[in-house]
């Protein structure tokens, strides 16, 4: 019955799904980004496979974990069923018939895979014997290198590969949707003796029952006693992987599409207020007839929950298609985790029912009480009505300013995170992005085993890159721009604190290593002094430039050209001086804008990787094999990697904000959409509950301007009520996002008077076409219903 009631009236019954599918969909995308990232290991009792490192108690840094140590670990756990090693790199491959290339790839120990129940589709996994002093080097690889090298030949298993200046021989192939640690693609066996690299990092498996804290007790109370400054942090692998910043950020952005849920339940409860006025006289007679309250309260909480069964189906749909996009977006830039899913599974439809319920509750319980709540003896009048002043008339104003509020809070809310995720992108808009390919190379020590053998490389590929007729133009760095650069401590001599004893509270800014022509090709100007010419690097000099941002900082008062920086060692600095002031971009962008940065001659202490960046006359579709063959010239073994635009490079570094601030942005215009249906539906439903009073006042003389702003003054009083309360609501919980906010102030005042403004002109916008046809009504019409 239910159904067929809302099939009468199409109207009701599309607008209805069409606002709780809008209600449902934005919050299930949330839940499904968030649950991709926050997701548990593909493994049996996921929550006990925990990272366990060192940390430095004073300066809450990560400490490096010697293999002493780690044998006292294994030699004294009680609470941990396996312990195991790896150190997660990038490395350079060669053979099976197939180009160079750089991979990301993981050396680790024995019980690594043990710990993950890693599976092989082909050939065997490590055993004990890879693991022994001695033996032969092995590794796995994974299904998709399988196809890129060997083309799935069974012929692969016992082939060799020349990973990182080693011969392997490869034993195993993972499938393709491993990719410990995160999306790595080649694992090989790590020796049982020698040194573990700074960077290696211990994984574990708690025995079932165990705590984190009680492994962590445990561990802690193996460590010598000239360590008591440090302490051992056990925590769930993928906690430990994604920060604590994903699940910070979860909370706030729950808070808010909430307000999302709500806003659409309202605005159903709306729509069913309207109906159930417009019944009164039908629930009425089924009352005096003997029909009970909960059976009329029943019929329209069925009601209710076939159109949020509706909205959930359709937002259902629409996270699919968005989340889909999304999986093939960051897929496809390797930014996805190999535990990650995004699209919709049984537990974001398990999610979606959740807010069904919830949305069925909202949008329905109203509408049942005050419907199932009429006056017999005024509800059977014509023309009156329904529920006297108490009744449905006066709760639909009231529930459309609930819903215009939580709107009002939400669009502030969202417009906050929108504008910082802007700023944060637009930052990078100076780049010249779109005709320039960049390419990392790697000087691996067993092939340029010194400093002059890389300096020596350098030059050449410079030269040959200069020579060559199809090269427009090219650089070399250590960053890219727009790319986040490492940070130094410096200082100026003979300042207090020249010796930095904790370096953690000297000023820090960027550096790059760079080739003279890095600042003409991304057009970069001196706006003092001078740039960095060849000869800096040839003779060695002991220069640097600067950019605005740093000048601006460190020097506001005086010229930064001529100043003597101290860098490096506190106990051997190296003096460096300022030759020049360059224009901002080059560099990366934060909170609060550019950042200071300074570019220093590219010579023979460059560190063995660097980036090329280069302009072909061809375009950059055509400036990769231009660089390729320049590459291999110069060195046939040498791969390239992470060949890329510099646009997506940019795109990458800011995925986070591109992603959670399209994903508010939608949210918002949903709740702006949503509010000016519901307010559309306020004055429609009270225009059509006054046409007697209108007709009366039209015959008796009144003007149509008069009743036009009548009408919106009456259908306008709630959302100005509802207005002020969720910029109340917005002023008190946007500071509680936090860096949620990509650094925009809580209380923008743009922000918080172009919202308002919008949302009121929105709502006058809809309030216009019903309060005109009210005006326009033929008196004589309107008075013949009596």
């Amino acid at each position: 019955y239910g159904w067929r009631t809302l099939t009468r009236t199409p109207a009701l019954f599309a607008a209805g799904v069409f606002a709780l599918g809008l209600g449902i969909g934005g919050p299930t995308i949330m839940y499904g980004v968030l649950a991709s990232m926050l997701g548990p290991l593909p493994v049996e009792r996921p929550g006990d496979v925990v990272d366990v490192n060192l940390v430095d108690q004073a300066e809450g840094n990560r400490q490096p974990i010697t293999r002493d140590v780690f044998h006292d670990w294994q030699a004294a756990r009680s609470t941990i069923e396996t312990l195991g090693v790896y150190a997660a790199d990038e490395v350079s491959v060669d053979g099976a018939g197939a180009s160079p290339a750089r991979y990301q790839a993981a050396y680790v120990s024995e019980g690594i895979f043990q710990i993950l129940g890693a599976r092989t589709i082909a050939g065997r996994g490590f055993s004990a014997e890879d693991f022994r002093d001695g033996a032969p080097a092995t590794a796995i690889i994974r299904e998709d290198v399988w196809e890129e090298r060997f083309q799935r030949s069974p012929g692969a298993l016992g082939a060799e590969l020349r990973i990182d200046g080693v011969m392997h021989a490869i034993i195993g192939v993972c499938p393709s949707d491993f990719g410990f640690p995160r999306t790595h693609r080649l694992w090989m066996a790590m020796p049982s003796t020698g040194s573990f690299v700074s960077f290696a990092r211990v994984l574990g498996r708690l025995k079932q029952g165990a705590s984190p804290e009680a492994a962590a007790a445990e561990l802690r109370s193996t460590l010598a006693d000239n360590r008591g400054g440090l302490i051992v942090a056990v925590r769930e692998y993928v906690s430990a992987m994604n920060g604590d910043e994903p699940r910070r950020l979860a909370r706030y952005l729950y808070l808010l599409v909430t307000f999302l849920v709500f806003v659409a339940a309202l605005n159903v409860a709306g729509l069913l207020l309207a109906r159930g006025s417009a019944r009164s006289a039908d629930v009425a007679l089924r009352l005096a007839i003997g029909g009970s309250r909960l059976r009329v309260m029943r019929h329209v909480l069925i009601e209710a929950l076939l159109l949020a069964a509706g909205g959930t189906i359709v937002g259902l749909l629409i996270a699919g298609v968005a989340l889909d996009w999304m999986a093939a977006t960051l897929e496809a830039r390797g930014s996805m985790a190999y535990w990650g899913h995004l699209g919709v599974d049984l537990s974001l439809a398990a999610f979606a029912t959740a807010l069904m319920v919830v949305a069925t509750l909202v949008a329905g319980l109203v509408p049942a009480l005050r419907t199932s709540g009429v006056n017999l003896s005024q509800a059977i009048k014509p023309g009156a009505l329904a529920g006297g002043e108490g009744g449905i008339g006066r709760t639909l104003p009231v529930v459309v300013g609930v819903e215009v509020a939580l709107s009002c809070t939400l669009l502030l809310m969202s417009a906050l995170i929108v504008k910082g995720a802007m700023a944060r992108t637009a930052a990078t808009d100076p780049f010249p992005q779109r005709d320039v390919l960049t390419a990392r190379l790697v000087l691996e020590r067993y092939d340029y085993p010194d400093q002059p053998s890389r300096a020596r490389f350098r030059n050449a590929l410079r030269q040959r890159l200069s020579s060559d007729a199809e090269t427009r133009d090219f650089t070399f760095t250590t960053t890219l721009p727009g790319d986040g650069a490492p940070a130094v401590a410096f200082r100026a001599p003979g300042e207090p604190g020249e010796n930095i004893q904790n370096e953690r509270t000297a000023p820090r800014v960027q550096y790059r290593r760079v080739l003279p022509s890095f600042f003409g090709m991304f057009a970069m100007r001196a706006v003092d002094g001078r740039l960095l010419t060849d000869a800096d690097a040839e003779e060695g000099r002991p220069v640097l430039v600067v950019n605005e941002a740093f000048a601006r900082r460190f020097f506001p008062d005086e010229a930064a050209v001529g100043k003597r920086l101290l860098f490096g060692a506190a106990n051997a600095p190296t003096a460096l001086e300022v030759v020049g002031v360059v224009s901002d971009p080059g560099v990366t962008v934060d909170d609060d804008g550019r950042v200071p940065g300074v570019f220093m001659p590219m010579d023979e202490s460059t560190p063995e990787g660097f980036l090329v960046a280069m302009r072909a006359q061809a375009g950059p579709g055509g400036a990769l094999p231009i660089l390729a063959r320049d590459v291999a010239a110069v060195d046939p073994a040498l791969p390239l990697g992470r060949v890329s635009t510099l646009a997506a490079v940019i795109r990458r570094e800011h995925d986070g904000e591109r992603v959670f601030g399209s994903l508010f942005a939608a949210v918002g215009a949903a709740s702006l959409i949503l509010a000016v249906v519901g307010l559309h539906g306020l004055v429609a439903f009270t225009v059509s509950r006054r046409q007697r009073d209108i007709g009366i006042m039209r015959a008796l003389g009144a003007r149509s301007g008069g009743l036009l702003r009548a009408t919106l003054a009456r259908s306008l009083r709630p959302v100005a009520i509802g207005l002020v309360a969720g910029v109340v609501t917005a002023l008190v919980a946007a500071p509680l996002i936090g860096e949620g906010l990509f650094g925009t102030s809580p209380r923008d005042p743009v922000v918080f008077l172009l919202v308002p403004l919008g949302l009121i002109a929105a709502a006058a916008v809809a309030a216009l076409g019903p309060a005109r046809r009210a005006v326009r009504l033929d008196p004589m019409r309107a008075l013949r219903a009596e």
